[in-house]
């Protein structure tokens, strides 16, 4: 996403991809699907993803390779 770094909420964790909300003042400008991205997760994990499309305040994001099964749900325990 051209070096530019701003908070997201993740939801829909999976081995696969999640989706990233976002603050519009944060993402002002960020409006194309198919950028690259470098998510850190829970400060424990650091993933690149693709974002697959983009709606509102919203992301989806499809990782490239996975996270293993016992990782998401331990984020997703950490989350909570």
């Amino acid at each position: 996403m051209a070096d530019r770094q701003f908070p997201v909420s993740i939801t829909g964790l999976t081995s696969q991809g999640c989706e990233a909300r976002f603050d519009a003042a944060d993402a002002a400008g960020w409006d194309r699907d198919t950028d690259f991205c470098k998510l850190t997760i829970g400060d424990q994990l650091s993933i690149n993803g693709r974002v697959i499309a983009i709606s509102g305040n919203s992301a989806q994001i499809g990782f490239f390779g996975h996270i293993h099964p016992i990782a998401v749900d331990k984020l997703q325990r950490f989350g909570r």
